[in-house]
C-alpha cells in the first residue's frame, strides 16, 4: 500500500481505526444508566468513541455532579471490562493488512487512550497477540497527561524509531494531533468514528479509506 510505502513505523489508534467497537461501549453505557436509575436522554445524539469521557462530560451529563459521573464512569467499567465484546470487531481488511505490513518487517504499535485491560481482553479476543510490538494504552500516562503524543514519544526513544518513518493511524483529529506533536506522519482513517471534515481540517499528511484498508484483503 503506498500509504505505508515509505513508513517503517506505525501507530494504530484502536476504536474507529483497527476495530468498531462502538455498539459494546454504547451498550455498557446504558447498562450504567439502567443501574443508577439515570436518565440521560441527549447521551446517544452527543456521544462519540474516541474523546476523554472527562472532556466531554458537561456536555454528555449536564447538570450532574462530578461525583455523579465519577460514579456513572465507574458502573460504565463495571460492564465493558466484564464485557465478552460480542460486537466488537476490525474493520474489513484490517486482519490481512496488519499480518501483511507485519509480514514486510514493519513495526506495528496500538496507541490508544482505552485503559489497558479492556484492550488486552480485545487483542486477545481478536487473536492479535504478537502481531504488536507493544500495546501503548492510557495507563501508562502520567497523572493529568490526556495526550496521546506522550505515548508515541515513549515508544520512538525506546526502540529507537525514525520519526521521519513512523506513522499514527487514526479517525480523529485527536489522533492526527498527537501525531504531529510528536513529530511523525500522520494518516487520517476515513471510516472511522472521525467527520471527514474534521480530519481534513486537522491537516492529515494522508488519507486511508476503506476501500485502501481491503485490498489487502
Amino acid at each position: 500500500m503506498k500509504c505505508f510505502e515509505d513508513i517503517d513505523n506505525i501507530f494504530f489508534d484502536f476504536d474507529g481505526t483497527v476495530c468498531d467497537t462502538e455498539a459494546d461501549i454504547r451498550d455498557s453505557w446504558h447498562k450504567a444508566f439502567a443501574e443508577l436509575k439515570l436518565d440521560v436522554p441527549h447521551f446517544d445524539r452527543d456521544y462519540r468513541v474516541g474523546p476523554n469521557i472527562r472532556e466531554a462530560a458537561p456536555v454528555l451529563f449536564p447538570g450532574f455532579d462530578a461525583a455523579t459521573i465519577d460514579r456513572i464512569c465507574e458502573v460504565y467499567r463495571k460492564y465493558y471490562y466484564s464485557s465478552d465484546y460480542p460486537k466488537s470487531h476490525p474493520y474489513p481488511g484490517v486482519d490481512s493488512m496488519l499480518e501483511k505490513l507485519r509480514a514486510e518487517g514493519k513495526k506495528l504499535f496500538l496507541a490508544t487512550n482505552k485503559n489497558y485491560a479492556p484492550l488486552k481482553q480485545l487483542v486477545d479476543k481478536l487473536h492479535w497477540n504478537g502481531i504488536f510490538t507493544e500495546l501503548l494504552n492510557r495507563d501508562m500516562l502520567p497523572p493529568g497527561v490526556t495526550d496521546k503524543a506522550y505515548l508515541i514519544r515513549l515508544a520512538l526513544e525506546k526502540y529507537a524509531l525514525d520519526p521521519r518513518r513512523s506513522a499514527m493511524v487514526g479517525d480523529t483529529d485527536i489522533d492526527i494531533n498527537a501525531g504531529k506533536a510528536a513529530g511523525i506522519v500522520t494518516v487520517a482513517a476515513t471510516y472511522g468514528y472521525g467527520t471527514l471534515d474534521e480530519l481534513t481540517a486537522s491537516g492529515a499528511d494522508r488519507m486511508l479509506s476503506l476501500n485502501e484498508v481491503r485490498e489487502y484483503l
